[in-house]
């Protein structure tokens, strides 16, 4: 009796496992989806928001080219997509 009870426990958390595991692979593909959504929508306001620094920039006459602009916004939409991505990782952990 012992070695069935052991043996279907074994079996259940074989099969309960492999299918962690697949949940698992859904939610990374489900993050990195995510997180690049997020990215493409921060790109699309900061093409909004540097062109309209770029007509401030040539306003007040500061000496600052496009490419300097373009990489503050690039630093910015890493730093977001990268705080998007701890915080789904969180809460599929359930820390969150």
């Amino acid at each position: 009796m012992k070695r069935l009870l052991s043996f279907t426990f074994l079996l259940f958390f074989s099969f309960y496992s492999m299918y962690a595991v697949q949940q698992e692979d859904i939610t990374i593909k489900e993050l990195e989806s995510t997180v690049k959504d997020k990215a493409n929508e921060l790109a699309i306001d900061d093409k909004a928001s540097l062109i309209q620094n770029k007509a401030i920039v040539k306003r007040k006459r500061h000496v600052r080219s496009a490419r300097q602009i373009q990489g503050i916004f690039g630093h910015a939409i890493k730093r977001a997509s990268h705080r998007e991505l701890i915080d789904k990782r969180k809460r599929i952990a359930g820390n969150y």
